[in-house]
């Protein structure tokens, strides 16, 4: 009994806004309806100038009608709306559009990042966005991964898998010069509860989060819930996901050389099988603690 005292309170509240709405609707609609039947000439409209004019000025009504509109259901139904879609099959937030001539700051968080870095879109958008880019400073793009004994919890083929991201990784370093500044690898237990892509997260205009909705034993990254949320139209929503960024890329953050040196050691004790050519790679990255 008390929430529907509290939906009437609400309502009684909205009244006047509601009000508004109906009063705008249908003078929109009066206007349309004036245009459509009086014509042009009754309406003194004889040169194609002030018809685009008036055309303009519908247009404008049209677009704030709907803002309008869309505030009206705010405020009828407060509750956050996000986009999502399933997969990979949504070409408005691809890899393409996603990594525009324009990103500053992207940050691409992964259980053992071998999707993405699987990815050869993933290395062209990179390589191309650097090379373009060269004399700037702001430029950086983050790797975050799980931790190695955070996936051997889930399981020891996801553990296998990072040995197949740190080969796609140093194919990255050597196939884009400067990977070294501005690309950087960490990895931190948090990763392992949430994959997401951000993408400037200080700029509102910009800002856009798409993070992935899965059980930790999920293997197909094709068939996965993707959830979107622009800094622009949701920036509460959007501070949950980016917010956490910085501390995922410090503290308790490792890099590639201790990642590295676990998987060298599982190797040596015979706990998981070396993949081929394996063993030099992991000897590169020990030996660049420069790389962060």
């Amino acid at each position: 009994m008390n929430n529907y005292i509290k939906k009437a309170s609400n309502l009684s509240k909205r009244t006047p806004f509601i009000l508004f709405f109906i009063v705008a609707a249908g003078s929109l609609a009066s206007l349309i309806f004036i245009g459509l039947t009086e014509g042009p000439q009754k309406l003194g409209l004889s040169s194609w100038i002030d018809r685009s004019a008036v055309i303009g000025f519908f247009c404008l009504i049209i677009t704030s009608f709907a803002s309008l509109c869309r505030s009206l259901q705010m405020m009828i139904r407060p509750e956050k709306r996000i986009v999502s879609y399933l997969g990979n099959g949504s070409p408005t937030y691809s890899i393409k559009k996603i990594m525009d001539v324009k990103f500053k700051k992207l940050y691409i968080i992964g259980q053992n990042l071998l999707t993405i870095t699987s990815s050869s879109e993933f290395h062209d958008r990179l390589k191309k966005r650097f090379e373009k880019a060269k004399t700037d400073n702001d430029l950086h793009v983050y790797l975050i991964g799980a931790t190695y004994d955070g996936m051997k919890v889930i399981g020891s083929e996801c553990a296998q898998d990072f040995q197949e991201t740190l080969k796609n990784i140093k194919f990255l370093y050597d196939q884009i010069p400067e990977a070294s500044k501005r690309l950087s690898v960490c990895f931190h237990p948090s990763a392992i509860s949430l994959s997401a892509i951000v993408r400037d997260p200080q700029e509102r205009s910009r800002g856009l989060a798409i993070f992935t909705v899965k059980w930790a034993k999920d293997n197909n990254p094709d068939d996965r819930l993707q959830c979107v949320v622009e800094k622009a139209e949701h920036p509460d929503l959007f501070g949950k996901i980016a917010g956490h960024l910085r501390a995922m890329t410090e503290g308790y953050s490792m890099k590639l050389s201790d990642i590295s040196s676990e998987i060298e050691k599982d190797i040596k004790l015979k706990k998981i099988v070396a993949s081929k050519g394996i063993e030099e790679i992991l000897t590169y990255f020990i030996n660049r603690e420069d790389l962060t």
